[in-house]
């Protein structure tokens, strides 16, 4: 994870690697993806943060 504040919209990269512990990939689904996303950014808006989860991202 990488936070960015050096610009006018602090921003947050994050990346995952879709493996399984034992070394297998896994098959995550663009719509599992879409939904994580949007629940981790409820987690700030509760608590005051407001955030948005983009789409974009390198499929």
């Amino acid at each position: 994870m990488v936070l960015h504040t050096d610009e006018p919209h602090p921003h947050v990269h994050l990346v995952l690697r879709a493996t399984s512990q034992d070394g297998r990939q896994l098959n995550i689904k663009k719509a599992t993806l879409r939904h994580r996303r949007s629940q981790s950014a409820q987690q700030p808006w509760n608590l005051g943060v407001p955030v948005n989860a983009t789409e974009r991202g390198a499929w």
